[in-house]
């Protein structure tokens, strides 16, 4: 498991886990987005000669 430090984690002796981070983010209503994943073998040129063709 992930161990998030926030700042000031060692001054007061604070640190969660990433599952209970989400928890607490739920609890007031918030929500983690990340971003999409890219393919590692993605091409940027396919994709522009793609838009030109079909779009």
């Amino acid at each position: 498991m992930f161990l998030f430090l926030p700042p000031h984690s060692q001054e007061y002796n604070i640190h969660y886990y990433l599952n209970h981070v989400y928890k607490i983010l739920k609890s007031i209503g918030l929500s983690w987005i990340t971003s999409r994943s890219k393919h590692p073998r993605q091409s940027l040129e396919t994709q522009a000669e793609f838009k030109k063709t079909h779009f």
